[in-house]
């Protein structure tokens, strides 16, 4: 087995392989534009067969897409991780490629697990791409509102309460020559533009529904559902962005992976803790916190939780345990394969890790029947 190590770039990609005994047998650099040039130098007899690790980058996909079928393994590497193996200074392109090599050859991403990213299926990431650009068309949607609503203070006006491309269109109708032209101008200028991306939203929720309704997501999504404060769009944007809630051995290493564990600091008998960490898809944690807000109005159970959280800790930080208590009932439930009323009808205590004493009892009685 050949290992490879590759340095890609968004023009260009650094190439290192290396053998079982570590011994270096091939470089090379070439241009990203140059797909044949790639795909002769990865079906070389030499190189056959080989295993191939890149770092993760926002655009490894058609890289992915183009080996797929043509080398033994595809590894996609975690760039904080790898850092920890960073060699001396000077860094080169060349030494990351075959720091890459030397660690596949080594078989350490097999020992060290926290190496490698998960790497979602074409269906996956297609649908990963349309809750994401989903989301920017909503952020887009608030600064526009938000653009709309200093142009109304600045007049000392209030504006309609619900602020969409029709509303602002009757608004400026009725009331449009209390605004000065240049203004008024703007405000026809946001609700053109609301017009359009609320079209364009539309468009992508309908795409979206229909991935919700395939075979593979329906029973993740009818679980997911079921929790207070998730709806559809949430839902989407846990299953595009976790893939396989059972890749998570517990709801701890998930939470950790979504950033929605506070950093440590430990020293001796000194141990601190800060913020959370904010590591992992960004997407997760900002419909969390927002579906968190909706479940505290919904259901009595997440609203306990809060309102003792927050007197002692504050609401903005009371809203991020709740963000991160669905992730944590999300996980569960689709361990169990059960909805919201086991966890609602129940009054069991939950530990550190987030087990429930009543997952721990269904474990025992099935390793009890095994026996």
């Amino acid at each position: 087995m050949n290992y490879i190590g590759v340095d890609l770039h968004k023009d260009s990609m650094t190439i290192v392989g290396c053998r079982e005994n570590g011994e270096i047998f091939v470089k090379d650099k070439i241009a990203c534009k140059c797909i044949n040039k790639i795909e002769k130098f990865f079906l070389q007899e030499q190189l056959q067969p080989c295993s191939v690790a890149v770092e993760a980058i926002g655009f490894y996909h058609w890289f992915f897409d183009l080996l797929e079928g043509k080398v033994e393994k595809f590894i996609l590497a975690n760039p904080i991780e790898t850092r920890k193996y960073s060699w001396d200074q000077p860094k080169t392109d060349f030494k990351d490629a075959t720091k890459l090599a030397i660690l596949l050859a080594g078989g350490e991403f097999e020992r060290n697990k926290s190496l490698s990213c998960f790497i979602p299926d074409k269906a996956l990431r297609t649908f990963r791409e349309l809750t994401r650009q989903r989301h920017n068309l909503v952020c887009h949607h608030t600064c526009l509102v938000n653009s709309a609503r200093r142009i109304f203070l600045k007049n000392n006006l209030s504006g309609p309460k619900v602020l969409t491309a029709t509303t602002l269109e009757n608004f400026l109708t009725q009331f449009g020559e209390k605004f000065p032209e240049y203004h008024r101008q703007f405000l026809y200028t946001i609700a053109d533009n609301l017009l359009y991306n609320e079209r364009q939203t539309t468009k992508l929720e309908r795409n979206i529904e229909q991935f919700l309704h395939l075979e593979r997501f329906q029973k993740l999504h009818e679980i997911l559902t079921s929790i207070p404060g998730i709806g559809d769009m949430v839902a989407a944007t846990l299953i595009s962005e976790i893939g396989d809630f059972s890749r998570f051995q517990a709801p701890d290493k998930l939470a950790c992976y979504c950033g929605l564990v506070p950093m440590l600091w430990q020293s001796a008998n000194t141990v601190r803790y800060g913020k959370v960490t904010k590591k992992g898809p960004v997407y997760v944690r900002r419909v969390l916190v927002n579906a968190a807000w909706v479940s505290i109005r919904q259901d009595d159970k997440p609203r306990r939780i809060f309102n003792r959280i927050s007197k002692r800790a504050g609401r903005k930080k009371a809203i991020v345990a709740i963000a991160r208590k669905l992730l944590v009932w999300s996980w569960y439930l689709v361990a169990e394969d059960e909805k919201w009323k086991t966890i609602a009808t129940s009054n069991l205590t939950i530990n550190l890790s987030g087990m429930t004493l009543m997952r721990l009892l269904k474990k025992a009685e099935i390793r009890d029947n095994s026996l």
